[in-house]
């Protein structure tokens, strides 16, 4: 069903959202690496596609609003939303897995 090139997107996708958990990169850095990440799929399933693409897209939300209030460093209560984002993602991650 995926690809070994759709297997290593996913894996990077993993990669990037444990570094991010473990402070090794930063919210700007996650929220571009996984929309790169998620360009990059070739013959994805679409509904897994726009499930995770609106996972992401609360992430993208979250940073504006942080953004727009004086820097990242204003997040604040948009945390609440960054993890629940995060733990969608990485089951999502695991259904695509459990598929292939």
């Amino acid at each position: 069903m995926n690809s070994y090139y759709n297997c290593r997107q996913f894996k990077l996708m993993e990669e990037r959202i444990e570094l991010f958990e473990q402070d090794k990169i930063n919210f700007g850095q996650l929220i571009c690496d996984l929309r790169s990440l998620l360009d990059c799929l070739k013959e994805v399933d679409e509904e897994w596609k726009n499930n995770f693409h609106s996972e992401w897209f609360v992430l993208e939300q979250v940073y504006a609003v942080a953004l727009n209030r004086g820097g990242i460093q204003k997040i604040e209560n948009g945390e609440k939303f960054i993890f629940k984002s995060l733990s969608a993602m990485k089951q999502l991650l695991q259904e695509i897995k459990d598929q292939t």
